[in-house]
């Protein structure tokens, strides 16, 4: 099953449209069958240090930067977001959203100080063009968390056992992303020889989701 990827619905919607509103919604179901806000607050509870800058990329809603700031109020003012959306009204109040895309110049600024970057549900947008742009980016960073989707097929036959329960943007995107997803080693080495080379943590879990813990190489 080859890295294939198509654009999904989501991303062409205004933020406030109702079929955006309720696949994020559907999206936020999603996390939790699967786990993936569990998993990232574990690792990021473990990983940043006292003076650790967190930058989550793609934070759509900002619901994964509600519960971390909720849980580990010491990190508040560490936790970056960057997204093309505006401000969630229930951001964090010490927390700092930044409404700009990764790859404009306040991205660029902000993920070369990075000691962290969080991505749920982000990275399988990129190509292996962008993914490795990206890694340019983050060259600073020491620790990239991620769960994306796992790319098997039986992963697509679950999610369409859902389709009754979803709207009809969440239908396509999951299938799209699913296709786009990764398996291995494959994060690491797209995103480059540092994180390639170094320390990788990779699993798959029944329910579809491929979690990442990628430590790069010391210069």
């Amino acid at each position: 099953m080859p890295r294939v990827l198509v654009p999904e619905l989501l991303d062409s919607l205004p933020a406030d449209h109702p079929d955006a509103i309720a696949s994020r919604r559907d999206l936020r179901f999603l996390n939790a069958v699967m786990g993936n806000f569990r998993w990232l607050e574990k690792q990021l509870t473990s990983c940043a240090g006292p003076d650790t800058l967190i930058v989550e990329i793609g934070a759509g809603d900002g619901e994964l930067a509600r519960r971390v700031c909720a849980q580990n109020p010491d990190l508040t003012a560490r936790y970056h977001a960057l997204d093309l959306v505006p401000q969630p009204a229930a951001w964090p109040a010490e927390a700092t959203w930044h409404q700009a895309d990764v790859w404009s110049d306040t991205g660029a600024a902000l993920l070369s100080r990075a000691g962290v970057v969080v991505a749920n549900l982000m990275l399988h947008h990129f190509d292996d063009t962008g993914l490795r742009r990206l890694g340019g980016l983050i060259m600073n960073c020491q620790v990239v968390l991620a769960c994306e989707p796992c790319r098997r097929e039986r992963h697509v036959w679950q999610g369409r056992l859902l389709f009754p329960f979803l709207n009809r943007v969440t239908r396509h995107d999951m299938v799209v992303s699913i296709r786009a997803g990764f398996r291995g080693r494959e994060l690491a080495a797209a995103l480059g020889p540092e994180y390639a080379g170094g320390e990788i943590q990779a699993s798959e879990t029944l329910l579809g989701a491929y979690r990442v813990l990628l430590r790069r190489n010391s210069p």
